[in-house]
């Protein structure tokens, strides 16, 4: 059983505050639906990588009040774990809604944040976009620019970093031989699609590999703490079938202990994939028998 532990991730006060800051977003300005108090939380050249939202915190109030708040009666942001390093938080977050005709909606979202003075400065994000195609939503084309690393931090920050790059290149979802080298046994999964402990997760990149066994992985932004790690990433390969490309946008937040993840939240975004297969290929994770370790 895993101890109780923080899910607001921070080594220093700075990292704490600026989690907060987060924090302060999702409860003030979207739960309370109270556009004015955006203004003291941006920087003034904050800079927006996800088209949707349009530009700076103009863009941001624009967004929520002509899509979110219009078309939603309810909508509540809850933060499932923030991680802090330095400049940057990375939350892992549970939007629910309601729709104006009944419709709800409960989705995951990860967006990372980079701070400047105290204030918001700089915004990635990852969701499935497949969640919001009912409500006309489409995918934007483009593919948000990465700003990878941040190789400073505490020790614990960094070992975690290395522990968690490594553990990116060495497992791949061809070879899964060397999966229990990081991974407990007893993993705790908390995506539902996703069985629990290492055969479940093992379980789940079997799916993927007839599908596209090239995969692999180009990091947009990592963001290490003391207990956790999370990551936007996207994988690229090619169906083997058709040779046609398979994009796999992903977003994974990982707790460690004594350098072995030993919990998960994650989401994949499945528009590319949907696309290319023609079905959802959800509901397959949980289904595929998992390869046998080597």
């Amino acid at each position: 059983m895993i101890p109780e532990y923080s899910t607001r991730d921070a080594s220093t006060p700075e990292e704490r505050q600026n989690i907060a800051i987060v924090e302060r977003l999702y409860d003030e300005v979207v739960n309370k639906r109270d556009l004015a108090a955006a203004d003291g939380l941006f920087a003034p050249s904050f800079i927006q990588q996800n088209p949707l939202w349009g530009e700076g915190v103009a863009g941001f109030k624009e967004k929520l009040a002509g899509f979110w708040f219009a078309e939603f009666t309810e909508l509540r942001i809850s933060v499932d774990v923030a991680i802090a390093q330095n400049s940057r938080v990375l939350a892992y977050t549970t939007w629910t809604a309601r729709h104006r005709d009944g419709r709800e909606l409960t989705m995951e979202v990860a967006d990372a944040y980079r701070l400047w003075d105290g204030k918001l400065a700089e915004h990635w994000d990852m969701l499935d976009y497949t969640e919001l195609t009912k409500f006309g939503v489409v995918r934007p084309e483009i593919t948000q620019p990465g700003e990878p690393f941040d190789n400073t931090g505490t020790p614990i920050q960094q070992l975690n970093l290395a522990r968690v790059r490594t553990y990116f290149e060495d497992v791949t979802i061809a070879d899964l031989s060397r999966a229990h080298l990081y991974i407990e046994d007893d993993f705790v999964q908390h995506t539902p699609d996703i069985d629990p402990g290492l055969d479940g997760f093992r379980a789940c990149f079997s799916a993927f590999t007839p599908m596209a066994p090239d995969l692999g992985v180009v990091v947009l932004v990592m963001v290490a703490g003391t207990h956790h790690v999370g990551a936007l990433w996207n994988s690229y390969g090619h169906h083997p079938q058709t040779g046609a490309k398979f994009i796999l946008p992903t977003a994974d937040v990982y707790r460690i202990q004594q350098g072995m993840l030993t919990e998960h939240w994650g989401l994949v975004d499945y528009t590319y994939v949907e696309k290319l297969l023609g079905f959802h290929p959800k509901g397959m994770l949980r289904q595929a028998k998992a390869a046998p370790a080597g």
